[in-house]
């Protein structure tokens, strides 16, 4: 779904449930926002886990608003449910103010045990080319396809991170054409980016890519106290998915607290390992960590121990 597809609704008065793309479901509730004419803060309220409860939720709804004949709940960035809430708020949501909008921004699927609308911004990997040209042409650059998809797989396709890339990419380069040797100049890859480069390295037992990996990230401050605990969880989450044989890839992503095309991409790894090695490598990351936390051994020494301990098992 995309931005311009709000326009078929008449009104959002009512319950509605957003997930995808964070980039994007930012722009819809700024979007909704201006649709209800809510500009000011008054009428918004905003929960999330650490103040989250069905009541509070429900007296906010029913609040009258000071400065416009409408009402804005947002619930965001909430991990858990508990029973008694979730009856409540199925009670509610049926006979909720007419004049309130309840927006949930839910990637987790938390919520799906409501009978709202739901708005799902999740993007093909030909729509987030089209958004990333979109994006480029509103800062007076054109992208190729081919380059505007290598720019989403460096920043994990997070439209967010591709629009702030495009910003620094718009001054960095003079020609109106943005390319790919411009891209390689300016944009860092994610961690998590990094991470799947050097597992799947790994796992294919390419030495040589993987000691290049290695000594790139070796070159910089602290890299290997931020990945270490980062591919340890990848490697558990794989290990997860790999005994995990009846679960589809929308539960695995609830119970790993990720988004389903994370899945989708660890999925793409498991080829490489079985379920035996996997639990070996999980047990050799906390054995790691133990000796890292009881000064036993260096980040970069665990990480290099650690890459050499997968190679040759």
């Amino acid at each position: 779904m995309n931005l311009k597809s709000l326009s078929n609704y008449d009104n959002f008065y009512g319950c509605f449930i957003l997930c995808g793309d964070t980039y994007l479901t930012s722009c819809a509730v700024d979007f909704i926002k201006q649709k209800m004419n809510i500009t000011n803060s008054f009428d918004i309220s905003i929960f999330d886990s650490e103040n989250f409860s069905s009541n509070s939720i429900i007296e906010s709804c029913e609040q009258v608003s000071f400065f416009t004949t409408n009402r804005l709940v947002i619930v965001k960035n909430v991990f858990q449910v508990l029973e008694s809430d979730k009856k409540k708020l199925l009670e509610y949501i049926p006979k909720m103010n007419p004049t309130c909008t309840l927006l949930i921004l839910d990637n987790m699927q938390v919520f799906d045990f409501l009978k709202c609308t739901k708005l799902n911004f999740t993007l093909t990997d030909i729509e987030l080319v089209q958004e990333t040209q979109r994006l480029a042409k509103e800062k007076g650059k054109s992208i190729s396809k081919e380059d505007a998809l290598y720019l989403a797989n460096l920043v994990n396709k997070d439209l967010s991170s591709i629009n702030t890339e495009l910003e620094k990419l718009s001054m960095y380069t003079t020609n109106d054409t943005i390319l790919k040797e411009d891209i390689n100049s300016v944009v860092t890859k994610t961690d998590d980016v990094v991470v799947f480069e050097l597992t799947t390295a790994l796992g294919k037992k390419d030495a040589n890519k993987t000691l290049n990996i290695l000594f790139n990230l070796l070159k910089q401050d602290n890299q290997a106290s931020k990945l270490l605990p980062l591919m340890s969880n990848n490697f558990t989450r794989l290990f997860t998915i790999s005994v995990s044989k009846n679960l589809t890839d929308e539960l695995l992503a609830q119970k790993l607290g990720v988004k389903p095309f994370a899945v989708t991409k660890l999925r793409s790894q498991l080829k490489n390992f079985n379920p035996v090695k996997l639990k070996n490598i999980v047990y050799e990351f906390c054995d790691v960590d133990y000796m890292i936390k009881s000064g036993l051994m260096q980040a970069d020494t665990a990480l290099i121990y650690i890459v050499e301990y997968i190679l040759n098992i």
